[in-house]
């Protein structure tokens, strides 16, 4: 069977984040404004919608994530998870994931980000392979860099 299933899960505790765990990440203009790595760029393709924030299902979004550039199709975005999929080049297919849980009595968020890799090639996203040591890395650093813009807001809004 040529169809294969890889996933990479990655979580972070985020300190009070007040406004909306999703806020910062669905503000697509400012994304390289806090974050300089893995995920290069973000962009609705949907008529009218700048930013992730009124994004809905079958909506579109164009992205740039080490330098690939991918159209996916929006499947959740709602308060507690944004979450898109598509292809690339027709070899392998990506769900990906961000997941956002009130933890801590409303004190913190824990910020889940993963993605699940299928088609003829996923194995290439295997965590011993170099697609899938890439993507560990670049979630461990885009999950740090939303945590730092989150809690940096959070102690701005408490001065």
């Amino acid at each position: 069977m040529l169809d294969r299933l890889m996933t990479h899960k990655t979580d972070r505790t985020i300190q009070h984040w007040g406004i909306g765990p999703n806020h910062d990440l669905l503000d697509f203009p400012s994304l390289n404004s806090w974050h300089t790595g893995f995920l290069n760029s973000i962009a609705s393709e949907t008529p009218g919608k700048t930013t992730g924030h009124n994004l809905v299902v079958g909506d579109h979004i164009a992205s740039k994530i080490t330098n690939m550039e991918l159209h996916q199709t929006i499947e959740e975005n709602s308060t507690r998870e944004f979450r898109w999929t598509g292809p690339w080049h027709g070899i392998i297919n990506g769900t990906h994931g961000f997941t956002f849980e009130e933890i801590d009595g409303g004190k913190g968020t824990r910020l889940t980000q993963w993605e699940e890799f299928s088609g003829a090639m996923s194995f290439f996203m295997k965590p011993s392979m170099p697609g899938g040591k890439k993507t560990a890395e670049g979630f461990v650093l885009l999950n740090g860099d939303l945590k730092k813009k989150a809690e940096e807001e959070v102690r701005k809004r408490s001065a």
